[in-house]
This record gives C-alpha cells, sequence and structure tokens, in this order.
C-alpha cells in the first residue's frame, strides 16, 4: 500500500472485513481505502485474457473528476490480502493524480479455470469502486452455475468463499434482471434440478 498510494497501515486498528460488497479497509489499518471484488463476464473474461483490460468510468479512480490519463498498476510482484498481484492497464487518472507514474490502484485476479474470474481492486474513492462494479456487471453474460461449477446442487454444497460469493454477487443479479430465461435455460442446456429450481423463482 506504501509504494501504490504513499500510505502506511495504522497497526492501532483491529477487525476482521465485513461481507460487504465493497468494504472499507479502516478496519485493518488503512482509513479511507475500499476493496471490492469484480466478477468478470465472459466478454469481460475475454477482455481481461487479451489486454488485462476493465471497464472502468471515465472519472478519475481517486477523486472521480473526468480522467485525463490512463496508467498500468505497479509490478506484480508481491500479494496483498491474499491475492497475487495483478498488471492492469487503463485506469484513469485526472492529471493531478496520475504524478506517480502508475496507478493510485491496486488489482489482483483469481482465476479458477476458463469458467469462473474475478478481479479484485483497492482504491481510495468508494464511488468509482460501485461504478467500476456496475460496468462490470453489465459487460455481456454470466454463464450458468451448472457450467461454472459443474455438479453443484442449487440447494446445498456451496462452500462460503469463492462459489457463494460468485452466485449472490454476480449470478443472481444477473438472473433476476434477465427478460428472456427461458431462451437461456434451453441455450445452456439446464440440468431438470436447476430447471426446477429456476421455475420456482420466476
Amino acid at each position: 500500500m506504501r509504494k501504490v498510494f504513499g500510505v502506511h497501515q495504522e497497526t492501532h486498528a483491529k477487525g476482521q472485513l465485513r461481507p460487504e460488497v465493497i468494504r472499507d479497509l479502516t478496519a485493518i489499518g488503512y482509513p479511507g481505502f475500499y476493496q471490492a471484488t469484480a466478477f468478470l463476464t465472459r466478454e469481460g473474461r475475454a477482455r481481461w485474457e487479451a489486454e488485462r483490460l476493465l471497464l472502468f468510468p471515465t472519472e478519475c479512480c481517486v477523486c472521480r473528476a473526468p480522467a485525463e490519463l490512463v496508467l498500468k498498476t505497479r509490478n506484480a510482484a508481491s500479494n496483498f490480502f491474499g491475492l497475487r498481484r495483478s498488471t492492469l492497464s487503463g485506469v484513469p487518472h485526472c492529471r493531478a493524480h496520475a504524478d506517480f507514474g502508475h496507478a493510485r490502484l491496486l488489482a489482483g485476479a483469481e482465476d479458477l479455470g476458463h469458467r469462473y474470474m474475478s478481479v479484485t481492486l483497492v482504491a481510495a474513492s468508494r464511488a468509482f469502486l460501485e461504478n467500476t462494479l456496475a460496468l462490470c456487471s453489465e459487460d455481456g453474460l454470466y454463464e450458468p452455475p451448472w457450467i461454472v461449477f459443474p455438479g453443484k446442487s442449487p440447494h446445498i454444497g456451496w462452500n462460503q468463499g469463492t462459489e457463494s460469493a460468485w452466485r449472490q454477487l454476480a449470478w443472481e443479479p444477473f438472473w433476476q434482471n434477465l427478460t428472456d430465461r427461458d431462451s437461456y435455460i434451453k441455450d445452456w442446456h439446464a440440468p431438470a434440478e436447476w430447471e426446477r429450481y429456476l421455475s420456482d423463482q420466476r
């Protein structure tokens, strides 16, 4: 954090991160910083794999002023919060906050195979992260849970980490906003158990 943002951890702070979409890092010693995880759609994953890009709002990641420059994140040689840091391109900045020469943002990717990918971000602006998550979630199609996690029942067996987070924060909002659910179920060849479960949700 010091090399990216120029700040040190406040070691007196105690507590655990709360299970929120946007996490305030004050509890672990970084007041004024926030963490969020973007679950990539099929199209978003392809963009990441090709160019190391996410969809960002056209505003500075620090102060939300109109973006004037885009920068890369600092080298990915170290980890943060248990994730390996990843190089990320195209992070928007105003000119005043581009003085470090690298993006004022941390990124760490988690890839559990070609069907699932998430990118965790740490930034100084909660609103910037909220807008980024919204853009990423609208960036195409989420593949269904029986494809992403084969063999999973809709009712039991979802762990409290990666699987539940993906289902609650990515898949379920996508499904609730999907207009042509019948075609989606047919096109993705839903197993009978999932088809019954999703029919009950409509």
